[in-house]
């Protein structure tokens, strides 16, 4: 029977011990990237399904009210049950206008949660008496696809618009992500309003550093998410929003 040389013994020694943790450290550091990067595809992905589910929304909407679109929640108008998304603007508790009864995700059925309203991405919300969501609807002025109002909030519809007045509705931007925060990781310029309500109103033609409600590029440093009046989504470079072929309805 061979005895057990003392001078090899059977643990790992001290040197031994670096090397793996070494190695384990190296080969951390290069999974962190990767697996950091499929995160945020997978984010970027339940994001562009929360729109589509929301421009499914949408049709069944228009479908159900002769071919009208919703109105588009702006803050400055008041709450109106057309809104397109309601949210607390009352300050009431429970909430006033509950956001499970939006027009939206009423038509969905079984499909309304309201977590469509959230891209799993989004990091800075506007606290209670902001809007606390990531989508915005196109309400360009008076010439936007949403239902306006009269100024002072009147109970009147002002503005009605029909989808079938959208030109190229393939190519109009309809839903959107719009960027929570004047941040880099947010918004492609500085100077940008950031979201106070629903209603989403680029100024095509304008690319000063002032520019208002461009497109979120929290995804990638290309665009966010949106959603078309012809009920596709897709990934959109944040320049479509100075571009009035992709925003203005009426546009050919």
């Amino acid at each position: 029977m061979k005895r057990r040389n003392p001078s090899h013994p059977g643990a790992f020694t001290l040197i031994e011990l670096l090397v793996v943790i070494a190695i384990i450290a190296i080969l951390a550091a290069m999974l962190l990237p990767v697996l950091a990067k499929a995160k945020q595809k997978a984010q970027q992905t339940s994001c562009l399904n929360n729109l589509k589910q929301l421009g499914l929304g949408m049709m069944i909407y228009l479908g159900d009210n002769q071919d009208n679109f919703p109105a588009s929640a702006s803050n400055a108008h008041g709450w109106h049950t057309e809104d397109w998304i309601y949210f607390d603007r009352g300050g009431g508790t429970p909430p006033v206008h509950l956001l499970q009864d939006s027009q939206i995700v009423r038509g969905l059925g079984t499909a309304a949660s309201t977590n469509i309203f959230i891209c799993p991405s989004e990091k800075v919300f506007l606290g209670k008496n902001g809007y606390g969501y990531s989508y915005s609807f196109n309400g360009l002025g008076n010439t936007g696809m949403a239902l306006e109002f009269d100024d002072g909030g009147a109970l009147t519809p002002s503005y009605p618009y029909k989808s079938t007045q959208v030109r190229r509705p393939g190519d109009k931007i309809m839903l959107v992500e719009e960027p929570a925060t004047t941040a880099p990781d947010e918004s492609p310029q500085v100077g940008t309003t950031t979201i106070d309500d629903g209603r989403w109103e680029p100024e095509p033609g304008d690319t000063s550093p002032f520019q208002h409600n461009l497109i979120n590029i929290r995804h990638n440093k290309i665009g966010g998410n949106a959603n078309f009046a012809d009920g596709h989504a897709q990934l959109t470079p944040w320049g479509w929003s100075t571009n009035a072929n992709y925003v203005d309805p009426n546009s050919p």
